[in-house]
């Protein structure tokens, strides 16, 4: 059996961080009057880019993805033309939350 090289689950890489995260979170949602969209006031300091894994040989890009991304709500996003619908733009990934 393979051994487990990376966490189940991103919040598990740094603990600290998550509990951070979760404190700061409410107070930092941003509910305009409609209602229609909600969304963070800072979420352009929490955004990242992810690195590009295709300097990486096939089966280690496949641990970091099933580590890192959320394939199942992916898909489901994708369907409902929620996520990646503009082809013009960078395509987004759904990642692992807790």
């Amino acid at each position: 059996m393979a051994e487990q090289v990376l966490p189940q689950a991103l919040y598990l890489s740094n603990m600290r961080k998550a509990v951070k995260i979760r404190e700061r979170t409410p107070e930092d949602i941003f509910k305009p009057t409609n209602g229609i969209i909600h969304h963070f006031k800072t979420m352009h300091r929490y955004t990242l880019e992810m690195f590009r894994t295709c300097q990486f040989c096939p089966q280690f890009r496949e641990i970091i993805h099933k580590a890192l991304i959320d394939r199942n709500i992916q898909a489901t996003l994708e369907s409902q033309k929620k996520l990646n619908w503009c082809r013009e733009v960078r395509k987004l990934v759904a990642l692992k939350t807790n």
